[in-house]
């Protein structure tokens, strides 16, 4: 039970940072050209910035009892 508690507490951070650091003022992209069979336009891989939230900052509590919807809510 440990283990999917953690897999989630991660699963829900990445997501945090996902939101929180999609810039498009500042948005960088890495252009990958493949050579394939067939056209294909080049893949643009964003490149997230290295900032980190906490998200207890915004309300959260590590624990299995409590509901940390409206802090995600905050936090993004």
């Amino acid at each position: 039970m440990k283990k999917g508690y953690l897999i989630n507490i991660a699963m829900v951070l990445s997501i945090v940072v996902l939101f929180m650091s999609c810039d498009s003022r500042s948005a960088d992209y890495r252009i990958i050209s493949v050579e394939a069979p067939f056209p294909m336009k080049p893949i643009c891989e964003y490149i997230f910035p290295e900032r980190d939230y906490v998200i207890t900052d915004f309300g959260a509590v590590a624990d299995t009892m409590y509901v940390n919807t409206e802090a995600i809510k905050q936090a993004v």
